[in-house]
């Protein structure tokens, strides 16, 4: 179902307490970052763009580039190692794959083939196709644009392994507070103050909203992603491109996720 098969970025506000476990590696059993790995999705399972398909649970035919923007927001802002699947980055699909289980009988013997949920042993949909790199919403009805999504990761890899970064990439266990929550009666909306230094403001539903009253310590904060893009070296443009020490009311789009720095 597409409001509740889609994880919280994609539409499932039920979730957002499992979301911030993830995001500040608060598992019980769990006593520091770097027992467990994060990741979207992985070698033998969905395909991101997939579970993110405008129709059919194939990304061939369009993907909802906001709320896919937003699970790649989440992963890089997270405590401990992370996976990127090979193509996700670019929108790969494995839309051939079938969405149910399917068994085949042949000469040989019987093959179980577990649709989406294990990809492993199909040819077609484990293919790379990389022409899809450099096309975008204006080429013939495929309407992905598959270089900005590129872009977007690029910007989140360069800002996660820059000296801004560096508060995500921690191997010991953080003291309480590291990650503040700002948490809207809206459970569809998310916010995270990191370290002190790094503010990151999600909207998942289809509305821009308002988060009230956002704290900020000292310093000057600078937008560096604004749902569209991420660079945290010349900044990005927005509403809100410079914050001062204080309390804020901050609007966020709808499906976006707004990054902020402090400098």
């Amino acid at each position: 179902d597409k409001g509740t098969s889609r994880g919280w970025a994609g539409g499932n506000k039920a979730l957002r307490p499992q979301v911030k476990m993830a995001l500040a590696n608060a598992y019980p059993d769990e006593h520091d970052p770097n027992r467990g790995i994060n990741y979207l999705d992985i070698h033998d399972n969905w395909a991101l763009a997939d579970r993110f398909a405008t129709i059919d649970w194939d990304g061939r035919h369009g993907v909802d580039a906001g709320p896919y923007r937003i699970a790649a927001t989440l992963l890089f802002t997270s405590l401990g190692p992370i996976v990127m699947h090979g193509g996700t980055e670019m929108m790969r699909s494995k839309g051939a794959a079938p969405l149910v289980e399917l068994t085949k009988r042949h000469s040989m013997g019987t093959i179980n083939i577990h649709g989406k949920r294990d990809t492993y042993n199909l040819r077609v949909p484990n293919h790379f196709v990389w022409e899809n790199l450099g096309r975008n919403a204006s080429n013939g009805d495929r309407w992905l644009d598959y270089d900005s999504m590129v872009a977007y990761w690029r910007g989140l890899i360069r800002f996660r392994l820059s000296e801004a970064g560096k508060p995500f990439r921690v191997g010991i266990a953080q003291p309480r507070g590291y990650y503040r929550w700002i948490e809207p009666e809206d459970k569809g909306l998310l916010g995270y103050v990191v370290n002190d230094s790094i503010l990151i403001l999600i909207n998942t539903t289809g509305d821009r909203h308002v988060f009230k009253k956002v704290k900020l310590a000292g310093g000057n904060w600078r937008l560096i992603g604004n749902g569209f893009e991420v660079d945290h070296e010349n900044g990005v443009s927005g509403e809100q491109e410079r914050l001062k020490p204080g309390v804020h009311d901050l609007a966020v789009p709808a499906e976006s996720a707004l990054i902020w720095v402090r400098d």
